[in-house]
């Protein structure tokens, strides 16, 4: 219970940060959806149909997973693919670094929590180190 407890604190934490980060994807996905259409379109248009159909391009490519179904063959679409891969790398690592984050701060207040003690003849907090010498 004690670690579904700190789970639980550090994702209460970090939900808006997690939330502002699955914004920025979609809004990144739909932008480099609507791109890399106009980058292929004129090329290969029984490929990238439309701009709705481009979303799984751009999903798969986030994610690094590339089916190979949808592939730019233009220049300029296959250096917007590598920044967009590039990209999607970096933002999938950016949720762990915040719940790494959280998962730290958490502990830091559990331990600054534990190091509070109560006198039992003032009522007063006291640390830890402080005890000894009350």
């Amino acid at each position: 219970m004690k670690a579904a407890k700190l789970i639980t604190n550090v994702f209460r934490a970090v939900f808006n940060q997690l939330l502002l980060g699955l914004v920025l994807v979609v809004i990144l996905i739909i932008v480099s959806s609507s791109i890399i259409y106009f980058m292929e379109h004129a090329e290969q248009p029984d490929i990238f149909t439309t701009i709705p159909d481009t979303i799984w391009w751009s999903v798969t490519t986030f994610t690094t997973v590339g089916y190979g179904d949808m592939v730019p063959v233009t220049t300029i679409g296959k250096i917007f693919t590598s920044l967009v891969l590039i990209a999607g790398v970096a933002l999938f690592a950016l949720p762990a670094g915040i719940i790494t984050a959280g998962f730290l701060e958490e502990m830091r207040k559990q331990k600054r929590t534990a190091k509070k003690l109560i006198c039992p003849h003032c009522h007063k907090p006291i640390d830890a180190e402080e005890h000894v010498n009350h």
